[in-house]
């Protein structure tokens, strides 16, 4: 039913919701109006008292995080304001806007998370969190049946977490509504990877606008030599012939750093676990490598011009990372397991990252 391993009575409400056992989604307008705070039937709490969502604590008691060591030494803070990497709390503008996408899916009238009673929230707050994580396992640039399927079974797999931790009751399927504001979600991704890819490569590179021509095309001589024949995926892209160097490049690692595990404990590849248990996915890292070429190709001029990262633009260019790296993994499968063994590190240089933050936090 899902790639993903979840608990066993979460799988039954899984299993049930996907193969239509339970019913059919609700419309709209059973469930959602407004001020229409309403319980919808066959979803049942055994206590009034709703437990606020870590995300919201985090907003009451908002602090910056301290600067911390990365791969690549002291990295600059990103500004909370530019990037925010909690999926549960942005609206569709949010989301639509930091991924810079001109194929953003339409928001339909009337699918505002605002409408939704507090229980429909936060199976929804869940439901997001995982079909970010399905986004980052399967594939950043999914199909519309396999997003329908996915935003799905983020709804289950929301719903029978909140079934076993916090006694919900009854086995609800989610509405059209529901569906689509998962859905809205699909670009968030792709637009934080892209503005964490494109702050890494500047500060990474050295990379600053100038007016000096010598300084212009020593920055596109640079740029160009990263671009070429995908030199950017090796550790040292002016020496592609070192062995075991394809998609060890240290600007990989550190997108990657940024993206899973730079949010201290909130970190997604801590908090789910699961979707990471054999590695960073590959898909996750085509995804980096397609963000990390879009970096290089806002600089190819010798000048910072922003470019779109829209499906047009690259996801062939995601596909064609994704399809190397399976034919890689196919190949060294029954070999050196290099693959596994990529995926592996990757996972532990983040984990790594977090060490300090773990310390000071039990100290």
């Amino acid at each position: 039913i899902t790639s993903t391993p979840v608990a066993l009575r979460t799988q039954a409400l899984l299993q049930q919701g996907l193969t239509g056992r339970l019913c059919t989604p609700m419309t709209p307008n059973r469930v959602l109006g407004h001020n229409n705070h309403s319980r919808r039937p066959g979803l049942v709490r055994r206590t009034h008292t709703i437990i606020p969502s870590p995300t919201q604590a985090n907003k009451e008691n908002h602090e910056v995080r301290p600067d911390r060591n990365c791969v690549l030494g002291k990295r600059t803070l990103i500004e909370d304001s530019q990037i925010d990497r909690d999926s549960a709390e942005f609206d569709s503008d949010e989301a639509d806007a930091m991924s810079d996408s001109d194929d953003t899916p339409p928001k339909k009238k009337g699918a505002r998370a605002a409408d939704l009673n507090p229980a429909q929230k936060r199976i929804l707050d869940r439901a997001l969190k995982h079909f970010r994580q399905q986004l980052a396992k399967g594939g950043a640039f999914p199909g519309e049946d396999l997003e329908n399927r996915w935003a799905a079974e983020a709804w289950y797999i929301a719903l029978g977490e909140l079934v076993e931790s916090h006694s919900y009751v009854g086995t609800t399927p989610p509405t059209e509504v529901e569906l689509v504001l998962i859905k809205m979600r699909r670009n968030q991704l792709r637009g934080q990877a892209k503005l964490i890819a494109r702050q890494v490569v500047r500060e990474a590179l050295g990379l600053k606008n100038t007016t000096d021509e010598d300084g212009i095309n020593a920055i596109r001589t640079k740029i160009a030599a990263y671009r070429s024949k995908n030199a950017f995926i090796y550790t040292d892209p002016f020496d592609t012939a070192i062995r075991g160097t394809m998609y060890r490049s240290q600007i990989i690692e550190r997108i990657i750093c940024e993206l899973w595990f730079g949010n201290d404990g909130q970190s997604e590849a801590i908090e789910y676990p699961t979707y990471f248990e054999d590695g960073i996915p590959l898909p996750a890292i085509a995804l980096v490598c397609a963000v990390f070429r879009g970096a290089l190709d806002e600089w190819k001029t010798g000048k910072f011009a922003k470019v779109t990262f829209s499906a047009k633009a690259y996801e062939g260019i995601f596909e064609h990372h994704l399809n190397e790296l399976r034919c890689w993994h196919k190949y060294t499968s029954t070999r050196h397991q290099c693959t596994e063994k990529l995926q592996k590190d990757l996972l532990a240089n983040g984990r790594y990252v977090l060490y300090p933050f773990f310390v000071h936090s039990m100290g």
